[in-house]
């Protein structure tokens, strides 16, 4: 028996049709499930040590982790953001760049007095450092 044949593009549902889930809404909710269980994973990290400079470490990535989440947001809704009409496409990016400060002064303050090796002598780890540095390009290219 041969499958049926698809259907004509006009009778196929669109994907804001009621009880179908666009490719952006469906992003959105992988995006949601893996910050979910990065949090999860993040309340296990082992924050207690015989060596007070990797507990104080282990203290210090635990405490990042709803600012890193916080930013990969902000990236992704940044780098989805050119189909909004130009008066929310602005709000959103203020509201961006207020986010992105905050999360950035909240961090370096985590991380203040640690040496991650960055070569500009910033505290952030390198990982940290980056995600800081792309949300601050997209949000410099909206």
């Amino acid at each position: 028996m041969d499958p049926p044949n698809p259907p004509d593009a006009e009778e196929r549902p669109t994907p804001s049709a009621p009880g179908r889930l666009d490719v952006e809404t469906l992003t959105w909710a992988a995006l949601l499930s893996q910050c979910v269980a990065l949090a999860q994973a993040a309340v296990a990290l082992p924050v207690d040590s015989d060596d007070a400079e990797d507990a104080a470490e282990a203290r210090a990535w635990s405490a990042s982790v709803t600012h890193a989440i916080q930013l990969q947001a902000l990236w992704f809704a940044l780098s989805r953001s050119e189909g909004l009409p130009a008066d929310q496409r602005a709000l959103g990016r203020d509201r961006a760049a207020v986010s992105l400060a905050e999360h950035e002064r909240r961090l370096q303050a985590i991380w203040a007095g640690f040496s991650t090796g960055n070569a500009t002598g910033d505290p952030l780890p390198p990982a940290l450092a980056e995600l800081i540095a792309d949300v601050r390009a997209l949000l410099d290219a909206n």
